[in-house]
């Protein structure tokens, strides 16, 4: 009887230590699909033009990625913006800009952006990139290895800078 307790133990003993292995894979795997690197935010400042008037802009912004394929990286960028106008009414917007990337080179695609030169943010060496699409305005993308530093965006009426924090 001894002996067929312990292979009743010795049984029971696997089949947790099998589930115990297979709940910490699974964590594992977990961890690996999850992207680590939370969007960066950025810190929105500028102007909002009505006739001869202008108001001070203030806000925020972050970015998600539509997609992701061999070729390249989609991210739209959403900057939520306040002004108080001369009657001291808050007036708030919502600023959106596209910037695809080209995950061969880490730069905005060229076909699709103008090349304006190089500049330095905050020490860090950047590219210039304007977008061709105005739709929703002039965008220029300050961009370091596949990352937009700075980004500028003029709708007509707002002239806004978008700083990563």
């Amino acid at each position: 009887m001894s002996s067929r307790n312990s292979a009743y133990v010795l049984g029971a003993f696997l089949i947790l230590l099998i589930s115990l292995v297979s709940v910490a894979t699974g964590l594992v795997i977990m961890n690996f699909m999850q992207d680590d690197e939370e969007p960066a935010s950025y810190t929105v400042e500028g102007k909002y033009l009505e006739g001869s008037a202008y108001y001070e802009v203030s806000g925020t912004g972050t970015y998600k990625e539509l997609n992701e394929s061999d070729l390249s990286r989609i991210y739209e960028y959403t900057f939520d913006v306040s002004y108080v106008d001369d009657s001291g009414k808050v007036h708030n917007e919502t600023i959106k800009s596209t910037l695809i990337i080209s995950s061969e080179t880490k730069m905005p695609v060229e076909s699709l952006f103008v090349y304006e030169g190089e500049a330095s943010i905050n020490g860090t060496e950047v590219s210039i990139w304007k977008s061709l699409d105005n739709a929703d305005g002039e965008s220029r993308f300050y961009c370091s290895e596949g990352k937009a530093l700075q980004i500028e965006v003029d709708t007509g009426s707002f002239d806004i800078t978008a700083v990563i924090d």
